[in-house]
């Protein structure tokens, strides 16, 4: 066998086994290395850290992991990192807390207890808040709960005392309610004797002027 021939099937055997082993190794350590950062080499699966021989336990799960028809990357994570390799725990991405929509939780009557007497006024207001405490734009549906007590303007909020006795003031949109408490007291005892004697006087003067009229 002439030189040539021989360097020829030299050049063949080099083909045949350090080509193929050249594309294993670059299509096993890339993922490797994407997976579990750079460094990682052969000597990863295999007993010498050169690479080759004898699988070492890491190798022999990243085989068995193959053999079960999953590809390289997803052999290479289902096995995990290999011994000693700390990956970085991923940064996770904050998830945005969305925005609540605005609901009506309360309405405030103000003020929220009133003491009159007989002729007394009180206005009242009210306001609604959502669940985060902000004002809310609603339309309020009033009510006096006892009429007999006094007369409720809806329009300005003007309460005015009748007669002695508690009555509930409330404002209304959906569920939602406020009140307020309105106790009336009667008038002091001589207060009707004041009044009834300017009347007794109005009236004697009245008989008075009427007498020196037909007099005249």
């Amino acid at each position: 066998m002439n030189n040539k021939l021989k360097i020829g099937m030299l050049l063949l055997i080099v083909a045949l086994v350090v080509v193929p082993g050249a594309t294993a190794v670059s299509s096993y350590v890339t993922p490797l290395n994407t997976l579990y950062g750079p460094g990682l080499s052969c000597g990863t699966c295999h007993s010498d850290p050169a690479g080759g021989g004898p699988r070492n336990a890491y190798g022999t799960a990243f085989s068995t992991a193959m053999r079960g028809g999953l590809t390289v990357t997803q052999a290479l994570t289902s096995i995990g990192a290999p011994p000693g390799v700390i990956t970085p725990t991923p940064t996770a991405t904050p998830i945005p807390t969305p925005t609540p929509i605005p609901v009506l939780t309360t309405i405030k009557v103000s003020p929220s207890t009133a003491s009159l007497t007989v002729n007394g006024t009180q206005t009242f207001t009210a306001k609604a808040y959502d669940q985060m405490g902000n004002i809310f734009s609603v339309i309020f549906a009033w009510m006096n709960s006892n009429p007999t007590v006094g007369t409720f303007d809806t329009t300005t909020g003007k309460f005015t005392a009748l007669s002695a006795g508690t009555t509930t003031i409330t404002a209304t949109n959906g569920t939602i309610t406020g009140s307020a408490i309105v106790t009336v007291g009667a008038l002091p005892a001589g207060h009707n004797r004041t009044h009834e004697r300017e009347d007794h006087s109005d009236s004697r003067e009245h008989r008075g002027t009427t007498g020196r009229h037909e007099k005249d």
